[in-house]
Order: structure tokens, then sequence, then C-alpha cells
């Protein structure tokens, strides 16, 4: 077993001990420190959406105190058809995930300080996270066995990538937990079409079911929906033999049933397919897709710190991970090809095997053919991880097996066979370590970093608390709002006199001038003040030397104090120029 060679002696020695200890290791990974990053700009909008809340509640063209701009995130009783109407006129996703996270808040009853509320948004994928696990562990013993459903259940546990999505106030983790089920519901289907030869409804029901909650969920599961039936169908094809019309009627059956309940969504699916929050996804680089799609394999086993850290970091990062992909390489490779070539596993390595085939071969149509390079978030991944993650832990496994052919065989010299057993001893150990260690620079927030990084920003915003902030956030679209709104929230912690900040949404369509014109007429804090202008798009020389503020308010640029992560900004040091001075008195 996994755990053999670390707990022998102890009651987790038992396949069940064992997975109860990945259950309590993977709660404590995805609930530990589930609020210590600030919420990042997808995280606004799931914010806004799911306590019923929209767009419109967010003040644009004038000036908004830190308070006024907390109170925009507070519970706001809705139906699930009243938030489906909004996501419909200002999102790019399907409802479920919002209505679901919207009853968990009202469970909750949402706290009024920002941690809490940023903990609760977190806390319903980091629970869909932990069901995962149990998840995996049904998927691996229906499609292999008991040991191979503890190999997955221990994975999940402990891998980054389902730590960084389960710790993310997304519709991710949801997402897994449906294709999860349909993937056990498809393993006993195929079982049904080429083995046993009988039909048995409730495991096609609730295929059909599933698959059509995840379509609701998020519109990449739709890639999994294409791939689990061209599974179902492609092993035909693969055997060489027809289906008969009773099989091709179920499986008929169950798309139409999928079909059907999606219908009311597709003219929906199409009005957002042509909007264009999408295109930052366009493809720049041909080879991208190639070495993006590489890297997030990688980062779903193994990823530690090589993100904005000291060369003798990365480097030592950068062995440890090439080192252990060889060793995992070799493992899973020995293990995959034994699980093939078994008559009793190779239907259920074939149809995991073919399912990521598909999604990948989607993904690259996806990017060369639409120019919208998916491959560049990992996080879109999800759509395939669970199949990723219960392939791989069968195949570890079974590449560990002792006596995995060499002692069967006389002429193998002791010694040879003596090294094998400590090879097979040591890597589980150091899959489990490097993995944990892995998930836990995750946690610190050196691994899977937030996007735009709003807790960098924010500490420069604040860099000066004792004197009075403007923060003026140049927008096209909403995602602007939401990025302006990400760094505001995230400023408390290195600002803690927020009353003293003010901040302030200006349009920058047709261009830059408008924005500044508005920006001189806002009220604001009383000069000496601090002026940051977060401007996407801007480059650093196209900065104005001197904006002014109202009230004879005069911002002179601070050259000094210009960063650009994701974004540029720029500080500005405002002083009045028409308050009146006066000398002060020498004292005698």
């Amino acid at each position: 077993m996994v755990l053999n060679t670390v707990c022998s002696k102890t009651i987790f020695r038992t396949p069940w001990g064992v997975l109860l200890l990945a259950i309590a290791l993977g709660s404590g990974l995805r609930f530990w420190h589930l609020a210590a990053n600030p919420l990042w700009l997808d995280e606004i909008l799931t914010a806004l959406f799911s306590l019923g809340q929209s767009y419109q509640v967010v003040p644009l063209e004038q000036t908004i105190g830190f308070p006024d701009l907390l109170n925009l995130f507070h519970l706001q009783p809705r139906t699930c058809a009243a938030i489906a109407a909004t996501v419909t006129q200002e999102s790019t996703h399907p409802p479920l995930f919002f209505c679901v996270l919207h009853q968990w808040l009202t469970w909750l009853a949402p706290a009024s300080d920002l941690t809490s509320l940023t903990w609760q948004l977190r806390s319903f994928p980091a629970l869909m996270g932990v069901l995962l696990i149990g998840l995996l562990y049904c998927l691996n013993r229906v499609a292999f066995d008991q040991r191979a459903g503890v190999w997955g259940a221990v994975l999940m546990a402990v891998s980054p990538f389902a730590v960084y999505l389960s710790q993310e106030a997304r519709h991710y983790t949801l997402p897994m937990v449906w294709l999860t089920l349909a993937l056990i519901c498809l393993m006993q289907m195929q079982r049904d079409l080429y083995q046993s030869q009988r039909f048995r409804p409730l495991y096609w029901l609730g295929w059909a079911i599933v698959n059509s909650l995840g379509l609701y969920t998020h519109y990449f599961f739709l890639m999994a929906v294409v791939a689990q039936v061209g599974v179902l169908l492609g092993r035909s094809l693969w055997e060489r033999r027809w289906l008969t019309r009773w099989q091709l009627g179920a499986i008929g059956l169950a798309i139409a049933g999928i079909g059907l309940s999606y219908w009311p969504w597709l003219a929906t699916l199409q009005g957002h397919a042509d909007r264009g929050e999408t295109s930052w996804l366009q493809l720049a680089n041909p080879l991208a897709p190639i070495y993006q799609t590489v890297l997030t394999w990688v980062a779903m086993v193994i990823a530690l710190p090589v993100e904005h850290q000291p060369w003798w970091v990365v480097g030592l990062s950068g062995i440890l991970t090439l080192g252990f992909l060889v060793w995992l390489g070799r493992v899973a490779s020995r293990g995959g090809m034994s699980l093939w070539k078994t008559p009793n596993t190779h239907l259920e390595t074939w149809t995991l095997l073919g399912f990521m085939v598909l999604i990948w071969l989607q993904f690259g149509t996806i990017a060369y053919g639409l120019n919208r390079d998916i491959t560049i978030a990992p996080r879109y991944s999800f759509v395939y991880y669970p199949a990723v993650c219960a392939l791989l832990a069968a195949a570890c496994r079974q590449g560990v097996i002792p006596n995995n052919g060499e002692r069967l065989n006389p002429s193998v010299h002791p010694s040879r066979i003596n090294r094998a057993k400590l090879y097979n001893r040591l890597f589980p150990i150091a899959f489990l370590t490097l993995s944990l260690l892995s998930s836990l620079c995750v946690i610190g927030g050196v691994a899977f970093t937030k996007p735009f990084q709003p807790q960098q920003v924010a500490r420069h915003l604040g860099s000066e608390p004792e004197q009075a902030l403007m923060i003026a956030i140049g927008y096209q679209n909403f995602q602007d709002v939401a990025l302006g709104l990400s760094f505001a929230l995230a400023l408390p912690p290195f600002y803690p006199q927020t009353d003293k900040a003010a901040f302030a949404f200006l349009k920058r369509i047709p261009n830059y001038d408008g924005a500044w014109q508005t920006l001189a007429t806002l009220p604001h804090p009383p000069a000496p003040l601090n002026l940051w202008a977060i401007s996407p798009e801007l480059r650093r020389r196209d900065y104005p030397g001197q904006l002014t503020l109202s009230g004879g308010v005069v911002c002179a640029i601070d050259p000094q104090q210009h960063y650009r992560i994701g974004i540029p900004y720029q500080r500005y040091h405002c002083l009045n120029f028409l308050a009146k001075t006066t000398r002060p008195t020498r004292s005698l």
C-alpha cells in the first residue's frame, strides 16, 4: 500500500485508514490559510454574482470611500432565476455555481468583515475539493481495485493543482465533482456495452444527470461531454465491431437527455460565445499550447517555487522537479503498460486514456482552429484533471507493486531484487513528500500565485500610510472595474486608515484624456495626498507629467514609483498650491 512504508505499525496500514488520513490531510491543506490571500479579479466577479449583486451596484465616474466600497459586498437574497438573469446579461458563464454558492452564503450568513467573507466564499469550493478525495477513491476502486482507489485519494489530497483550485472562489472543483461522478458511471456503461452485454439504467440516468449539471456549471464541461461520448462510441471502432441497436439506442437516449436538459440555455451559450471578454485568450505563439500543456501536467504533481524567486531557489526547484519527473515517468510508464496489457484493467485504462486524448485534441482545435489558447491558464485543465489523477494513481500503484516481474525471474541477481524493492518503497515517500511540499508552496503563495497579484499591488499603493490616498482606475469594461476592486479590497493590511482613502473608476474610451478631465472634477481627500493612477494598456511614457484635481490641487509624477504587475500603475504627489501659507514665527 501507499503508506505502509511510513506507518506500517499503525491503524493506517489498512486501506480505509489511509483513506481517512488522506481526507484529513486534504481537508487541512484546503482550509489552511484559506483567506490569507485577497480576492483577485475573477473571485470579485464570483463574489458579486453569488451575493446577489450585479455590475450596476458599483459607482462609476465618481469618488467612493472605502466603507462604501466594502458595502457593495453584502448579501442580497435572490432566487436562482434572478441570479441566472443577471449572469446572462453581465457574465460569460452558466449560472449553477453562482446559485449554489448564493445558497451556501445564505446558510452561513455572510460576515461584515472582509477576511471572513473571503473565507466563506472560498469554503464551498474547498469543501468540494475535499469531496473529490473520496470520489477519486470511488472512481479508482470501481475502475481498478481498492488499493488503486487509495492511491487516487492520496494523490488528489496532496496534489498542488487540486489544492490551488480548491482555494479559489471559482467554479472549478464543483464541475470536477460532476466529472468524477460521470466517469464512475461511464466505467459501468463501458462494461455494459463491451463486457457484460447488459443494461443498468441507473448508471445511464446518473451519467446524463451529472453531465447536464456540469454543463450548467461551466461551459468547458461541454468538452468533457464530447470526450465521454467519443469514448463510448470509439471503443466499437477500436474493437472493429458494431454496436447492437439497443446499445446505440441507449447511447442516443442518454445524449438526447443531456441535450434536452440543456436546450433552454443554448441561446445564452451562443450569445456568450460572441462576446469579447475572451479576447485575452488569443493565440500569440504557435508553440505556446504545447509547452503550456506540459507545464500544467507537471504542476498537477509538483509545483515548487520558481516564480519571482532567487536564482538558487529556481535552480534547486528545477533540479528536484526534473529528477522526480524522470523517476515518476519510469514508474508510471511501467505501471501504465501493465494496466494496458492486463485484461481486467485494459478497458478501464483505455477509457481514461481515450477521454484525456479527446480532451487534448479539443484543446488543440480551440487553440489552432479558433485562435483561443485556453492552455494559457492552467486552471482550465480542471476539465480533465480527475481522469489524469485516476490513471496516474493507478499506474503508479501498479508500477511499485513488489515482485513486479523481476523477482519471479530466477536469473535476476538478489542484490538487484533488493535495490528494486527499496526503489519501489522509496517512491511513494518521495511522491508524497514533494507533492505535499508543493501544496504548502501553493498555500504560502509562492506557487500558483494569484493573477495580477493584488496583495503585491496593494503593498505599493499603501506604502505611505501616513498620507491621504486617492486611487484612480481606468476602465474599458467591467473586468477592469473588478480588477480595481480587487486591489482596493487588498489595501487594509498595508493602509489601515482606510477612511483617508478614496477611489474613482474612470472610463478610458476612446482614450485617457476624458478620464483625466473627469478626475479633475471629482472630490478627493485633503492635500497633501498620494494619487495612484492604475491605467491598463497605458505605457510608462504616456503618463502625463502632471495631473490636476479639484480645489487647486496639482499632482506631480513620481518617476521612481512606476510599477507593472500585469497592468501598469503610477504614483503622483499632490499638493494644494492655492492654499494660503503662513510663515512660522521664531520663538524667543
